[in-house]
C-alpha cells in the first residue's frame, strides 16, 4: 500500500506541474527557434574548433575557455558529443527524458567553467594585472544563456514536444535566422568585450597597425593614435623595440616611414624603431612579423590597434604560433564617428578568418 501511495503522489506531482507549465507554452514555443538557434551556433563553433585544433596549431584558441584540466583528450571528446547531440536537438525534439537531462547537465558544466572564467576576469581587473573599457566579459553573457537552455532542456516532455519542436521547412527558417542573429550578436560583443580590454606587459616587441598616411608625409588621426599608444609603451619600458608595419600605396607614400618619423619627433630613438612595409593587410602584417620573429628574437608582442580591430588581430597572431597581447589605441572624436562601419567590417572578417581562414 504505501509503494502504490508513493506511486500514486508522484503521480499528482507530475500532474501538478504539467497544470503550471501550460499556460507558459505559447512564451516558451515563441523562445523556441531563439534556443535552437542558439544550440546550432554552439555546435557548429564546436566541430569548426575541433577541426581547425587538428589542421592547424592555434587555431581554436577561441575555445580556450572550455579546455577540461586535468584530463588529457577529454575536452576534445566531452564537447564533440554535445556539439552532435546540441546540432540534433536544434532541428528536432529530444523526447528521450535521458537524452536531455545528458544535454541539460553538459551544456550547465560549460555555464559553470564560464562562470569560473567571467569570475577570473574580474579578479585580474580587480588586481589591475589588465584594463577593460567593457562591463563584462563576453563569457558572463554566454553562461547566461547555457543556464537558460540547459532549463529548457529540464522541462516536462510534453511541454517540449507541444512548443512545435519538429521539423519542418518553418522549423529550419526559424532555427536558421535565430542561429545567424547569435552569430551577429555574439561576434560583435565579442569584439567590443576583447577589444576593450588593455592586455598590456612585457613583450620582446611592439607591434603597431598602420592606417592611412597622408601624401605630404602627414599621419591620419587614426595612425597618430596608434602609434602614440606604441609609444607610450615603449617608454613605460614594456619592450625595446617597436615594430611599425604597414603598406605603401601606389603614390610611394609609406606608412611605416610615416610611422617612424611621427615615432622620432615623441622621443624614440631610432635604433629601437623596425621597419615593415610588407604589412598591406592585417594578414600581411601578422606574416610579416612572423617572418622577421627568429631574426630579432621575438616570441611574444603587443599588439597595437584600434578596439575593433584587435579580436582578428589576435586570432592571425595565435594561429601563427606567436604569443600576442593586444592593447588598444586612442579614440579620437573623427575616427568614433566611422566607428559603426569599422565594426560591421570586423564582424565580416572574424567570421571569415575563424571559419576559412
Amino acid at each position: 500500500m504505501e509503494a502504490v501511495g508513493s506511486w500514486e503522489s508522484g503521480v499528482g506531482a507530475r500532474r501538478k506541474m504539467s497544470r503550471m507549465a501550460t499556460p507558459l507554452l505559447p512564451r516558451v514555443g515563441l523562445m523556441i527557434p531563439v534556443f535552437r538557434g542558439f544550440a546550432l551556433v554552439v555546435c557548429a563553433f564546436t566541430l569548426i574548433n575541433a577541426v581547425r585544433a587538428v589542421v592547424s596549431r592555434g587555431a581554436s584558441v577561441a575555445w580556450h575557455l572550455f579546455q577540461l584540466p586535468g584530463v588529457p583528450g577529454g575536452a576534445d571528446v566531452c564537447l564533440a558529443i554535445l556539439a552532435v547531440v546540441l546540432g540534433w536537438s536544434a532541428f528536432g525534439p529530444v523526447r528521450r527524458r535521458a537524452v536531455a537531462v545528458a544535454l541539460a547537465v553538459g551544456l550547465l558544466a560549460l555555464a559553470a567553467l564560464a562562470v569560473q572564467n567571467a569570475l577570473t576576469f574580474g579578479g585580474l581587473v580587480r588586481a589591475g594585472t589588465i584594463r577593460s573599457g567593457f562591463p563584462l566579459p563576453l563569457s558572463a553573457g554566454l553562461a547566461g544563456a547555457l543556464l537558460l537552455h540547459g532549463g529548457l532542456c529540464l522541462w516536462p516532455r510534453h511541454v517540449r514536444a507541444r512548443a512545435n519542436v519538429t521539423v519542418s521547412p518553418r522549423a529550419v527558417l526559424t532555427t536558421t535566422a535565430a542561429a545567424l542573429a547569435w552569430v551577429g550578436g555574439a561576434v560583435v560583443l565579442h569584439i567590443h568585450a576583447f577589444g576593450l580590454t588593455d592586455y598590456r606587459r612585457p613583450a620582446d616587441a611592439i607591434v603597431v597597425f598602420g592606417a592611412r598616411a597622408y601624401a605630404d608625409g602627414t599621419p591620419s588621426e587614426a595612425l597618430a593614435e596608434r602609434v602614440l599608444t606604441g609609444v607610450s609603451l615603449y617608454k613605460a619600458g614594456l619592450s625595446p623595440r617597436i615594430v611599425m608595419s604597414g603598406g605603401v600605396d601606389p603614390s610611394g607614400v609609406s606608412e611605416p616611414v610615416v610611422m617612424r618619423e611621427l615615432a622620432l619627433r615623441a622621443g624614440v630613438p631610432d635604433e629601437a624603431i623596425v621597419l615593415d612595409e610588407l604589412g598591406a593587410s592585417t594578414e600581411a602584417s601578422v606574416t610579416s612579423v612572423g617572418a622577421m620573429a627568429a631574426r630579432l628574437g621575438v616570441g611574444r608582442v603587443l599588439a597595437v590597434s584600434h578596439y575593433f580591430h584587435l579580436a582578428r588581430i589576435k586570432l592571425l597572431f595565435e594561429r601563427s604560433g606567436m604569443r600576442c597581447f593586444t592593447v588598444p589605441a586612442d579614440e579620437g572624436a573623427t575616427l568614433l564617428r566611422g566607428t559603426p562601419y569599422y565594426v560591421l567590417r570586423e564582424v565580416a572578417g572574424l567570421a571569415f578568418y575563424f571559419t576559412l581562414g
